[in-house]
């Protein structure tokens, strides 16, 4: 009857002996597991392939936001469509509830998924989440439809186009560590001249000034202004927050602040009061379907694909197929350049260059930020064969690992090793 109090009394004083027994080694032990994450992203970005799905997904998410202009100038015609918020509220609601059944099932499958919205549902995540949807659905969306009551769908493609050169700006006073070098800074300066000779082309030309669709112009550039918001938003408070998660919030936040616009204004001010559903057309409802089915849940889901196989850095290239996409199917299917003078087409194309231009050298990091990520991961481990292996991802390296169990339990001898415990497997094939 001893014995087995013996091995109790054993096994407890194991247990206690693998404890930390300093605020130290607690403090290393957390500085440790930051290692590992590190290491983690950067051996995942390292083995990101642009493989043919990959791409042709990258094309399907190109045609589907660039296509979304054409759409939404068809569901907001005057005669025949929507108001602009109802657009907007529909569109949210349809893309909200498929996004959000996939990711009620995701959640039931995923224990990971689980576990990550558990740690970020406190109050200040859903917050957030309410602020992304103010300004990277509702506000752009909104400004977006009733610019395109005025003026064409390729040109607000075009302006569209510009968030990055927003995001850049916002993010270099918002955010520390994103300061403008000299090259960013003539970037933006080619940017911003693109996004001002397409919207004053009526002045350049000497042609008579319509006020609305300067209205719609600047509509446009408030759209992909607060777009630029939101990138910093999200890069600051949504960073690590899983993103079916955070789109699900940020959709449904936004579409009930289109509910609320739409009671205010549709049947309050809008002399309407709501009775194009009595008159829209079907091509009006097919849009509708299109803009929450496709261009915002199939959108997001795309997103999402490319983010996880391609990186961030290759898919935020999708936005230089936005101008192409909306420009040919305005002008495909639309007539959007029928019967204007020539030099008007070779404007918006120019400053669609102008615009692309721009976001390409405002994307080129400096030599700074690349001396300075280097420094960083150089930095974030003793442990010259870990990094190695996390960057380059060195099967001989693995192939130690197995030959000796010592080092693939993690046990490190060397005098620049973190803690002087055993450590832990830094590799990521556990």
């Amino acid at each position: 009857m001893q014995e087995p109090n013996i091995q109790h009394h054993s096994e407890v004083v194991i247990e206690d002996n693998n404890l930390p027994e300093t605020k130290e080694e607690e403090e290393g032990e957390e500085n440790e597991e930051q290692i590992t994450e590190e290491i983690r992203k950067i051996r995942q970005e390292a083995n990101l392939n642009c493989t043919i799905t990959s791409v042709i997904v990258f094309f399907v998410l190109g045609a589907i936001w660039g296509s979304a202009f054409l759409f939404i100038k068809i569901a907001v015609d005057e005669k025949h469509g929507f108001s602009a918020l109802s657009v907007v509220l529909m569109r949210l609601v349809i893309g909200g509830i498929i996004l959000l059944v996939i990711f009620i099932f995701e959640l039931i499958r995923s224990k990971e998924l689980r576990k990550q919205v558990n740690k970020h549902r406190g109050m200040s995540t859903i917050l957030a989440m309410m602020v992304m949807g103010f300004f990277n659905n509702f506000i752009p969306f909104v400004f977006v439809a009733f610019a395109e009551q005025s003026i064409n769908s390729g040109i607000a493609a075009i302006l569209d186009s510009s968030i990055p050169l927003f995001s850049m700006v916002i993010a270099h006073f918002a955010l520390h560590g994103e300061k403008m070098s000299i090259l960013k800074v003539f970037g933006l300066v080619i940017g911003f001249g693109g996004v001002i000779l397409v919207c004053l082309q009526q002045v350049i030309t000497g042609s008579t000034i319509d006020v609305d669709q300067l209205v719609g112009y600047f509509l446009v550039t408030g759209a992909s202004f607060s777009y630029g918001i939101a990138s910093v938003i999200a890069k600051k408070y949504l960073n690590d927050v899983p993103g079916l998660f955070a789109s699900c919030g940020q959709i449904i936040s936004a579409a009930l602040f289109s509910l609320i616009a739409v009671l205010f204004y549709d049947l309050g001010i809008d002399s309407r009061h709501m009775s194009y559903f009595k008159h829209a057309s079907y091509l009006s409802w097919i849009s509708i379907v299109y803009l929450g089915v496709l261009s915002t849940a199939l959108a997001y889901l795309c997103f999402f694909y490319l983010i996880k196989h391609v990186g961030s850095v290759k898919q935020s290239m999708v936005g230089y197929l936005l101008p192409v996409f909306g420009v040919f199917e305005g002008a495909m299917f639309l007539g959007e350049w029928n019967g204007l003078p020539f030099y008007y087409p070779i404007i918006e194309v120019i400053g669609g260059i102008l615009i692309c231009s721009g976001i390409a050298l405002v994307s080129i990091p400096s030599w700074q930020e690349l001396k300075k990520g280097a420094k960083k991961i150089v930095s974030s481990s003793k442990r010259s064969k870990d990094v190695e292996e996390a960057i380059m991802g060195d099967d001989r390296y693995e192939e130690e690992n197995l030959d000796n169990p010592e080092e693939e339990k993690g046990y490190n001898n060397e005098s620049t090793s973190l803690l002087s415990k055993p450590q832990k497997d830094y590799s990521i094939n556990k």
